[in-house]
Formats: C-alpha cells, sequence, structure tokens
C-alpha cells in the first residue's frame, strides 16, 4: 500500500482544478520517482507531493532529494522526448488536512552542491 497515495491524489486535484492534466503518476526511473507530472499549455510541472498529519513535510526535501528529482525528470525526457520545450516547473506541493501550498524548488543551488 502507498501511504502517500492520499495524498497524491489531494495534489492531482488541486492541480486539475487549475487547469492542468495529470500526464504521469509515480514515474520511475534508475534515479528514483516523480510523484506527478503534469501538463498545462506549455508549462510542465514536476511535483514532489509531501504530506503530513503533524509537522513540517517540506524538511523531508532536501538536496539530495532535489538531485533525485532532477536526474529522474532528465530520464523522462529520454524516454519522452515531446516533453521537451516546455517551461518546466519543480514544485514541491504540501498537503495537510487537505489543503495544498505550493513550493518552487530552486535547482541551481541543490544542483550545484551535489556535483
Amino acid at each position: 500500500m502507498n501511504k502517500g497515495k492520499p495524498y497524491e491524489d489531494t495534489a492531482c486535484k488541486y492541480l486539475t482544478q487549475r487547469g492542468y492534466e495529470i500526464l504521469f503518476r509515480n514515474w520511475h526511473s534508475k534515479f528514483g520517482e516523480i510523484d506527478i507530472v503534469a501538463l498545462k499549455g506549455k508549462k510542465l510541472v514536476i511535483a514532489e507531493v509531501k504530506g503530513s498529519q503533524k509537522g513540517f513535510p517540506l524538511w523531508r526535501v532536501d538536496c539530495k532529494k532535489v538531485k533525485k528529482i532532477y536526474l529522474t525528470y532528465l530520464s523522462l525526457l529520454e524516454t519522452y522526448p515531446e516533453l521537451e520545450g516546455f517551461e518546466v516547473v519543480f514544485l514541491t506541493l504540501t498537503v495537510s488536512k487537505k489543503r495544498v501550498k505550493e513550493i518552487k524548488i530552486v535547482l541551481d543551488d541543490c544542483i550545484n552542491h551535489l556535483q
């Protein structure tokens, strides 16, 4: 059982209500997993979903996790080259009590830090 599924369901509903089409959920590569890949116009969202009944779920997204997400995204592009050329936004969607908050992931700091 995927204990994160209810949070991912809520995050997908949040994105679809804002006009996004969910392309993939739980997309895997040898590098890791992307929770949600969504598209709206020319904007491609790569989303990491974190949920919690208590505490701060965002604290579980560190630079190591961001690098895995980025490498998995590059693998996604190798598999689906038609997704190249979109404006890409990396987000953490935190879900608590059916509320969703968007937090942009800043790749530069993490990717440079881990090279």
